[in-house]
């Protein structure tokens, strides 16, 4: 299960977690058993929470009024990537849960 709110996890008992963008140039990761996870997680959606609940204000003028023509929803594949994976792969012990994910998430 993949999730940025506390919200999704209500409704499950997650066994492990994985942390990714981790370190001070987000190329690193944490992984381990819910037990230990918990309280990073936690912290982590307190976090993006906090920041996402900062800039809601400065992104209502960004809103679209309209429907994307065509033209500008092809300009937005030229647009730069906001997150991306490059043949990611994660294996924890001897479950792999990427193999070589290739993942792009734009504006």
């Amino acid at each position: 299960h993949i999730t940025h709110h506390h919200e999704d996890l209500m409704a499950i008992t997650p066994t492990h977690a994985l942390l990714l963008g981790q370190g001070a140039d987000g190329t690193d990761f944490k992984i381990g058993e819910w037990r230990d996870m918990e309280s990073q997680v936690d912290a982590l959606l307190n976090e993006l929470h906090r920041e996402a609940s900062m800039h809601i204000s400065q992104l209502e003028p960004l809103r679209r009024k309209s429907k994307p023509t065509p033209a500008e929803t092809s300009e937005s594949w030229h647009r730069a990537p906001l997150v991306e994976f490059r043949d990611v792969s994660i294996s924890y012990n001897s479950n792999v849960v990427f193999d070589r994910l290739n993942w792009t998430v734009r504006e």
